[in-house]
């Protein structure tokens, strides 16, 4: 009940922007959704923190009140592979192996091989 609902409109090209009769457009896909998660605010922390640690991590403990929930950095690691990989999956044909593993192994970085949820620049710069 206290999620705000949040107006997506979908435009895949001209064809799906009509004119109406008194001139007005209209968008032929719209999707309503209800915020969950802040996505778009988080999702490349894990690809842009090198020169913004400290600056990442105090806007991910304030945005929490200091309290992070281990969810959310479950999630982030979704995030990260998703913006990191999607690409080379679903708009490449041609996959570059050595540019995939580059990918990866960053990822693979970035939480120390996965010997943890939390990423080596949260836990680097985390006061306790």
């Amino acid at each position: 009940n206290d999620r705000i609902c949040t107006t997506i409109i979908g435009i895949n090209g001209l064809d799906d922007i009509r004119v109406s009769k008194d001139g007005k457009f209209q968008i032929i896909e719209e999707y309503k959704i209800l915020r969950s998660d802040a996505y778009f605010e988080f999702r490349n922390l894990n690809l842009d923190y090198d020169n913004n640690a400290s600056l990442l991590t105090g806007i991910v403990d304030g945005y929490f009140n200091n309290n992070v929930p281990r969810i959310f950095f479950k999630l982030l690691g979704v995030y990260t592979i998703i913006e990191n990989l999607y690409e080379f999956f679903v708009e490449n044909k041609d996959l570059d192996d050595e540019v995939i593993n580059d990918k990866i192994e960053k990822i693979n970085y970035v939480y120390d091989g996965f010997s943890s949820i939390y990423p080596i620049w949260y836990l680097s710069h985390k006061r306790n």
